[in-house]
């Protein structure tokens, strides 16, 4: 079976002497101690507010593996209990991604009151303690709000903020627009803070393996809320609650992963009203953007092509491996992988190698 080849690019190797953090990454594969240490500098410069040498760290990744072992030291500090601290804040976020078909255009109303916010279902769910000093914005966030605020940023909130009461000092600012009779699928987060006291029972649980109960509940809570806004549709698919800095790339990915499996769905909907064989390509482009393009060979003949930018983060093995699987699901047997990146610059398929779906 032939893998995509990964079209991101990523620095070449320096011959002069790499990045402090750079030279950890290069033997955090030794040992447990080694990651430690890679740790122990992270926090560092969390601590000194070096927003910049972080920021030149991961300029400078040669490798999406390397790049991948430096964030995921950045994101276990800014998850951890900072236990030296009498008290400290949580900040977290849920991501939440909304299938919405509209009457009429105009303005993604994105403000929850009090019946629908997520505070009560959560203590009910004991994910959350009752009474606990916690805050949930009632105005939902888009992506952007979230990465406007840096690693620094969310660690010296940690430090200094004493009060739930007190909120996220972010933009919520949302000017999303709803086209009408027009699916679109939305991302959005909710976000808030808990204040942890030392040596006092843990204010919420995060990064929960299983959504649960308490998910379908609010999937329903929120779904039912939206569609009371003027929506037609309003499905909502909520996600773990977790830190800041983990729900960012968690959202983005599963926002991509549930617009994917609209457009497979959507299209073959129609598609098999008419007659004719459907044959999926998959492809890498160097604009690092991975195709999925559905085509109905003869006697009707037709193709649309979805595309998932990926990040730096992305995981190409696992969104392969996702779309072969909502491929099997709707049964598109013939499904061909193109062997080497191609050029965005080059409105063409050439011949792919063809695979099998297991069925």
């Amino acid at each position: 079976m032939i893998s995509l080849p990964d079209p991101r690019r990523f620095p070449q190797k320096q011959s002069h002497t790499p990045h402090p953090l750079l030279n950890l990454l290069t033997k955090v594969m030794r040992g447990s101690s080694v990651l430690n240490r890679l740790q122990r500098r992270v926090e560092d410069l969390l601590l000194a507010d070096r927003q910049d040498v972080l920021d030149d760290a991961f300029a400078q990744a040669t490798s999406a593996q390397d790049y991948c072992i430096l964030d995921s030291a950045v994101a276990e500090i800014l998850r951890q209990p900072l236990k030296a601290l009498p008290r400290y804040a949580n900040i977290f976020a849920m991501p939440l991604v909304f299938v919405v078909n509209s009457k009429f255009s105009g303005a993604f109303s994105t403000k929850l009151d009090d019946a629908v916010g997520p505070k009560a279902l959560l203590e009910a769910y004991r994910l959350l303690t009752q009474g606990g000093d916690c805050y949930f914005s009632p105005q939902l966030a888009e992506v952007s709000s979230l990465t406007s605020v840096t690693p620094c940023q969310v660690y010296r909130w940690r430090q200094t903020l004493q009060s739930a009461a007190q909120g996220l000092p972010v933009d919520l600012s949302d000017t999303t627009e709803v086209v009408a009779n027009q699916e679109q699928v939305l991302l959005r987060y909710i976000i808030g803070l808990s204040i942890q006291r030392r040596d006092q029972p843990q204010v919420i649980r995060m990064n929960s393996l299983c959504l649960g109960v308490w998910a379908n509940e609010m999937a329903r809570n929120l779904s039912y809320y939206f569609s009371k806004q003027g929506l037609i549709t309003a499905v909502c698919l909520p996600r773990h609650l977790q830190s800041w800095y983990d729900a960012i790339e968690d959202g983005i990915e599963t926002y991509h992963e549930v617009s994917l499996h609209r457009f497979v769905s959507n299209t073959l909907k129609v598609w098999r009203q008419r007659e004719g064989k459907v044959v999926a390509i998959i492809a890498a482009y160097d604009d690092a953007t991975l195709h999925l393009t559905l085509q109905m060979q003869q006697p009707q003949q037709a193709r649309a092509t979805w595309v998932w930018p990926l990040s730096l983060l992305s995981n190409l093995w696992r969104i392969e491996q996702s779309m072969m699987g909502l491929l099997r699901d709707y049964h598109v047997s013939e499904v061909e992988v193109v062997a080497e990146v191609l050029s965005a610059m080059v409105p063409r398929l050439p011949c792919a190698q063809p695979c099998t779906v297991d069925s």
